[in-house]
């Protein structure tokens, strides 16, 4: 999936190269039909490569869109979730830390006296 993304970017860049070139060549077509002049040409293809952008964005966008509605279709966690699960692990990891240190310790009894040989008399003697 990272090398799909590395394509796709490593396209887009080159289609804007390409397509700025197209973008010169058109507005190059547009002065010699006289449709427009020699002075507006570089105005004409910065508006064309500005108004590329903005679709490149858009496009960018509805990318997006698409492909984290497939990843959750798929079941796919976010980030977010994700970091949000490890939070609650180490929360818990650091519980079960305590816990087993509580187990660990010594315990003291309580209210019962420490219990008499058996070699003592029941009555003292």
């Amino acid at each position: 999936m990272k090398d799909f993304f590395r394509k796709t970017f490593l396209f887009s860049v080159g289609a804007a190269t390409v397509t700025k070139e197209k973008i010169e060549e058109f507005v190059e077509e547009l002065i010699q039909k006289g449709q427009a002049s020699e002075k507006d040409r570089s105005r004409l293809v910065e508006e064309y490569v500005e108004k590329l952008k903005e679709q490149e964005k858009e496009f960018a966008a509805r990318v997006k869109t698409l492909v984290t509605r497939t990843l959750t279709d798929m079941g796919i966690p976010t980030r977010e979730e994700i970091a949000a699960l490890e939070k609650r692990i180490a929360e818990l990891e650091a519980k079960l830390g305590e816990a087993a240190k509580q187990e660990n310790k010594p315990k003291r009894r309580r209210g019962r006296p420490p219990k008499k040989s058996s070699t003592e008399s029941p009555q003292g003697e």
